[in-house]
């Protein structure tokens, strides 16, 4: 996701081609990273890092209105150290930047300053976030209806608000798609064509099986990407839900409803549409998660019993973190390649179409000249527009940059390295998982290995040429 947005906010250079493209609000704030700090990683993941920064003094002070300066720092530190939360500060995501938005706006919704001016933030936090990412859209219509199931009249006007602002985000955006592209509807357009392309409902359920009803409650219960704080905050907020203040009522509350929607519900209105078995659709949640565990924690009677649920729950983000597997590691792969490649520009290469995207965007959103792809049956998958594509022949007798990460996912490129035998004549070493490197018993385990070895395949300087090409 992150190399679509990255690719479209420094160039800019044509109306958005698919759903990340089209959300414009984070697109336009990586471009303004980007053009002030250069097309680097960290310029790329700078607002989702400030968003998270949002996401963590929010927490913050919400955690110290409703239990205090010790509430708070075990609230903030559990979020520091949730994999979800970690996560999104370091990639380039729309739904990272959303999640800032809601927490802020949700926080300011719940505990408002005093000031009338004050009343408005969070309606209009929550507004843009709706338009910065749709999955913002069912967060927020879940929170507001727990307000107006709990206390409508404190919080209609909220919900009223909350409606104005993110109908007035969506005429702007409309706007903009308008005047720019001409073409008022190209969003909603995209994101059409892209749930034409998606398995129906029928092949989902078929295919998950009885795992489609368990993964909402084993997901929140205990994951990798919230360890047992989900499963903790789900029992202590249910226990104790008569006893919380009415803003800690309408938090849990939306939660529930979104939980639901997200687990069992569909995206869109005309058919049933199940939600991705994705565990970042739990982020707006992360605020309610925190918040929970740390009021437990605190209200533990004795020392040894504080400190224990403590070490449990941070000990658990910990292990969780070290033991995280291979994913986004081809990046590190294609990384190692393009420093290959970069130091032999008088040679040539070919490489799958994934490392060729991931070495565009590593090079600064520019093409990499000495390196080329195979012919596929979608060119659109490529974002280099200069990128080169050779023939099976024509491309057996280059040098070829195998990211096995990769490898596994592209068939084509995968069929034509199966048909050839080839020499290596470089190759990295493998790196393990950094629990693997802590337990020296775990590396010979076939999961142990984190990021696979980069490898250079020598080309075949004489190619087989077929009859038919000779007698032309």
């Amino acid at each position: 996701d992150d190399m679509y947005h990255i690719r479209f906010a420094a160039l800019w250079d044509r109306a958005p081609q698919n759903h990340w493209e089209a959300r414009l609000i984070a697109n336009a704030l990586f471009a303004g990273a980007m053009r002030l700090f250069g097309r680097g990683e960290l310029a790329a993941a700078l607002p989702c890092l400030i968003s998270s920064l949002a996401v963590l003094g929010a927490t913050l002070f919400a955690a110290a209105r409703v239990g205090g300066l010790r509430v708070a720092l075990w609230a903030g530190l559990l979020m520091a150290l949730l994999p979800l939360e970690v996560e999104g500060s370091t990639v380039a995501s729309a739904s990272s930047v959303m999640h800032g938005l809601i927490t802020v706006g949700m926080v300011a919704l719940l505990f408002p300053p005093r000031s009338k001016r004050g009343h408005l933030l969070g309606p209009a936090l929550l507004g843009i976030a709706s338009i910065t990412h749709f999955s913002a859209v069912f967060f927020v219509a879940a929170l507001l209806l727990a307000g107006l199931l709990i206390d409508r009249r404190r919080y209609l006007r909220a919900a009223a608000c909350t409606m104005m602002f993110t109908m007035t985000a969506l005429a702007i955006d409309l706007a903009v798609f308008h005047f720019a592209y001409d073409d008022t509807l190209a969003r909603f357009k995209v994101y059409a064509g892209q749930a034409g392309l998606e398995r129906s409902a029928a092949v989902i359920l078929a295919t998950s099986g009885l795992s489609f009803v368990t993964w909402p409650v084993v997901s929140l219960l205990f994951s990798k990407a919230l360890g047992i704080a989900g499963g903790l905050a789900m029992v202590v907020g249910v226990v104790r839900f008569r006893r919380w203040t009415p803003p800690m009522r309408v938090l849990l509350l939306g939660c529930g409803i979104y939980w639901l929607w997200v687990g069992f519900g569909t995206r869109v209105p005309w058919t049933y549409r199940p939600f991705y078995r994705m565990e970042r659709y739990w982020q707006p949640m992360t605020l309610a998660i925190t918040v929970l565990c740390a009021w437990f924690i605190v209200s533990q009677p004795r020392r040894w019993m504080r400190l224990a649920t403590a070490a449990a729950l941070l000990g658990v983000c910990i292990v969780n973190l070290a033991a995280g597997g291979s994913w986004s590691q081809s990046v590190e792969v294609s990384r190692e390649l393009l420093a290959y490649a970069r130091q032999r520009p008088d040679q040539r290469f070919v490489t799958d179409y994934h490392t060729l995207n991931e070495m565009f965007i590593l090079s600064g959103v520019e093409s990499v000249p000495n390196v080329a792809t195979i012919f596929d049956d979608q060119p659109v998958r490529l974002l280099d527009g200069h990128a080169k594509r050779l023939g099976g022949r024509a491309a057996g007798t280059r040098d070829v940059l195998v990211n096995p990460l990769n490898v596994a996912r592209t068939p084509d490129f995968a069929a034509f390295l199966g048909g050839q035998n080839r020499l290596v004549v470089f190759e990295t070493q493998p790196q393990s998982r950094l629990i693997c490197r802590w337990i020296p018993s775990l590396r010979d385990k076939p999961w142990a290995i984190r990021k696979p070895a980069a490898q250079v395949l020598a080309g075949d300087q004489d190619p087989p040429v077929r009859l038919g090409m000779a007698n032309r």
